[in-house]
């Protein structure tokens, strides 16, 4: 079994001055029956990335139903941690709210950035978000040193659990990453405790970077999608039963030579809708040619 695309969902024209290019990381958020609400990052001319949104029915995904141009949330004040940009993580509906776990980027001089992990709030699906702090709610610490990446939260018996991107080293130049994927505890959300283990690597040398986790659970066991660089950037997943031991699995999605998923596949996420999974992902260039969604066959 694997994804059978359907195609490309949406890519900015540029008429935009904060939506210039790029539409990457896509969310999707349920509104009513087949109507969900998918949130994306866009770039302005400085490369800042902000939060945006459309609206898509499933029965015509390919054909959005209206785009917010406004931003939902956009890149901070100077000096805070997310003044270079915002990048979204996952969602999670929380009471009467819904909590947007993000990445704030900050670029850097001896390195290309460093990043941390933000936390905005909304009641609804179409308004702008609002930031708990200035600051992030998790930085880099004694157990990640260098970089923070692309936050998974999930909720489960009143424990809440984060899968997110760390570097072990940067290396000579920006491709040369030492990434990978760990955990973190919280008991409200907001304050975390993190711990020095690697929760999943695809290398004994930890020189393959994998990034932007999606968590899957059910009774057969648990799915992790992610991205991966071995040359272009793909979509890799892992399956384990308990949670804790993972087998790397053959990549369900393959590039269209030509078009513009012909070069890259990056940033998944996993969604339900009328009976169905769907795959949202990003194309060529981290998502300079937009986003495109698939179905599980």
């Amino acid at each position: 079994m694997s994804w059978r695309k359907l195609g490309l969902v949406f890519c900015p024209d540029g008429r935009d001055p904060l939506m210039k290019s790029h539409a990457s990381h896509p969310v999707a958020l349920h509104q009513e029956a087949g109507i969900y609400r998918i949130f994306f990052c866009s770039r302005d001319e400085e490369n800042r990335s902000s939060i945006f949104s459309l609206l898509i029915d499933l029965e015509r995904p390919l054909k959005p139903l209206e785009v917010r141009t406004e931003p939902h949330l956009s890149f901070g004040q100077r000096g805070s941690f997310d003044e270079s940009g915002v990048t979204l993580g996952n969602i999670l509906r929380v009471g009467h709210e819904n909590w947007i776990y993000y990445l704030g980027w900050n670029l850097a001089n001896t390195v290309p950035w460093r990043n941390a992990i933000g936390l905005a709030l909304c009641s609804g699906g179409n308004e702008e978000f609002r930031r708990v702090s200035i600051g992030p709610v998790l930085d880099r610490n004694v157990n990640d040193p260098f970089t923070l990446s692309y936050p998974f939260v999930t909720l489960e018996n009143q424990r809440w659990s984060m899968l997110y991107g760390s570097h072990l080293k940067w290396g000579d130049t920006k491709e040369d990453m030492h990434h990978i994927l760990k955990s973190a505890s919280s008991e409200d959300g907001i304050l975390w405790k993190t711990n020095s283990d690697i929760f999943l690597s695809l290398d004994d040398e930890n020189r393959i970077p994998v990034s932007r986790p999606w968590l899957e659970k059910s009774a057969q066991g648990n799915r992790l999608w992610y991205c991966y660089k071995e040359g272009p950037y793909r979509i890799g997943n892992s399956f384990s039963i308990d949670g804790l031991h993972w087998n790397r699995e053959k990549d369900p999605i393959a590039l269209s030579p030509g078009e513009w998923d012909g070069e890259m596949l990056c940033y998944p996420s996993v969604f339900f809708g009328l009976g169905k999974r769907y795959l949202l992902y990003c194309g060529n260039g981290y998502g300079k040619t937009g986003f495109g969604i698939a179905v599980w066959d």
